[in-house]
C-alpha cells in the first residue's frame, strides 16, 4: 500500500461502496413499499429484482481476495511468509494490510450467512461484521505508525478517526435493528464516513505519494522515505505549515462527503415524487410491523401484531 495506487485504489472502493450505501439507503427510505405474499431470498436474483446482500458480498470476497494475494505475493511481497531465514519477521505492513483485507472477507461471508440462514442468525448480523472490519482497519492503522514523520501520522490517524465512528455506527445498527428511525439515522451517518474515508484515501495518496511534483512530507521530499531515521525534518517549517492545512482539508472532504449524501438522498426523494412511488409514512415510527435490514422487513409473529390487518413483507427495492 505504501504507494500512490496503494492508498488510490481502497479509496476508489470505499469511494463506491459509500455511494452504493448513499442511493440504497435513501431509495429504501423513501420508496413505497409493494404489497406481496410471498418473498424468495434463496438465489441471486429472481422476478423482482436481485438480491443485493448476495451481490455486495461476493464484490467484498472477490476484491479482498485480490487484495490479499497482492499484498502477499506480489514481486517484492513476502510470498507468504511471516519471517525469514534467520527467524526474524519480515514485511509487517504487508500482513497488516492483508489482515485488514481478510476482516472485510469475512464481511463478505456474513452477507452470504446472513441471507441462507437468516432463520438462525440474528437479525442484521452483516452489519456487526463490517463494524468488525472496520474496527479492524482502525485498529491496524493506529499501530501503523511506529518510525513514521509526523505528517505520515497525522494523514494516518486521520484515517483511523473516520474509521471507528464508522464502525460504531454500524454496530449500533445491529443492536438498535429494531429502531427503524434509529437505524435510518445511523446508516446515514456510517454512508457519510464511508465516503469521508475514500475521499480521505484519495487525499493522503497525493501528500505522500504525488504522481506529479514533491510530496507534502518534507522528510519524504529529503529521501528519508516514510520512515525517516533523521527526524529534524518534522521541523522544517514547511512541514509545520503542511500539517495545519492537512487537518483543515481533512474537514473539507467530511463537508463533500456529506454534501454528497445529501444530494442523493433528495435526489431520490424528489425521483421517487414524480414517479408516485413515494411512501406516504416517511417519518412514521412503524417499527412494531416491519424490521429493517438490507433486503427484507421481515415478517414479525403474530403476537407482535396484535390489533394489525393483513401481512405484507416488504423487501428490498430493485436499485
Amino acid at each position: 500500500m505504501a504507494s500512490w495506487g496503494g492508498h488510490t485504489l481502497p479509496g476508489f472502493f470505499f469511494l463506491i461502496y459509500g455511494l452504493y450505501q448513499a442511493i440504497r439507503v435513501s431509495w429504501n427510505r423513501f420508496k413505497k413499499p409493494s404489497p406481496i405474499t410471498t418473498t424468495s431470498t434463496s438465489g441471486c436474483c429472481c422476478k423482482r429484482g436481485c438480491n443485493w446482500t448476495l451481490i455486495e458480498g461476493g464484490v467484498k470476497i472477490f476484491c479482498t481476495t485480490v487484495g490479499i494475494l497482492i499484498e502477499l505475493f506480489y514481486p517484492g511481497a513476502p510470498m507468504g511468509r511471516l519471517h525469514n531465514s534467520d527467524g526474524q519477521f519480515i514485511n509487517p505492513e504487508n500482513w497488516q494490510h492483508a489482515t485488514m483485507y481478510f476482516f472485510f472477507l469475512i464481511s463478505g461471508v456474513a452477507d452470504f450467512i446472513s441471507v441462507f440462514c437468516k432463520n438462525i442468525v440474528p437479525e442484521g448480523i452483516e452489519r456487526f461484521f463490517v463494524g468488525l472490519a472496520l474496527y479492524v482497519e482502525g485498529y491496524l492503522f493506529y499501530f501503523h505508525l511506529h518510525g513514521r514523520s509526523n505528517i505520515g501520522k497525522k494523514v494516518h490517524m486521520l484515517i483511523v478517526w473516520t474509521v471507528w465512528p464508522c464502525a460504531l455506527a454500524f454496530v449500533m445498527e445491529f443492536f438498535l435493528i429494531r429502531r427503524k428511525r434509529a437505524v435510518h439515522i445511523l446508516e446515514l451517518i456510517h454512508t457519510m464516513l464511508m465516503l469521508g474515508q475514500g475521499f480521505w484515501f484519495w487525499q493522503v495518496a497525493y501528500i505522500l505519494y504525488p504522481p506529479h511534483g514533491k510530496p507534502w512530507d518534507p522528510c519524504m521530499d529529503q529521501g528519508h522515505g516514510e520512515h525517516p531515521e533523521d527526524m529534524d525534518c518534522n521541523m522544517d517549517p514547511a512541514s509545520m505549515r503542511n500539517d495545519m492545512f492537512i487537518t483543515l482539508f481533512y474537514t473539507w472532504w467530511l463537508a463533500t462527503a456529506l454534501g454528497v449524501t445529501t444530494f442523493i438522498y433528495f435526489t431520490c426523494y424528489k425521483l421517487l415524487k414524480m414517479r408516485r412511488q413515494l411512501r406516504e409514512d416517511i417519518n412514521g415510527d412503524d417499527v412494531t410491523l416491519y424490521q429493517k435490514s438490507y433486503d427484507t422487513y421481515h415478517q414479525l409473529d403474530e403476537e407482535e401484531q396484535t390489533g394489525m390487518n393483513g401481512k405484507l413483507i416488504m423487501e428490498d427495492d430493485d436499485l
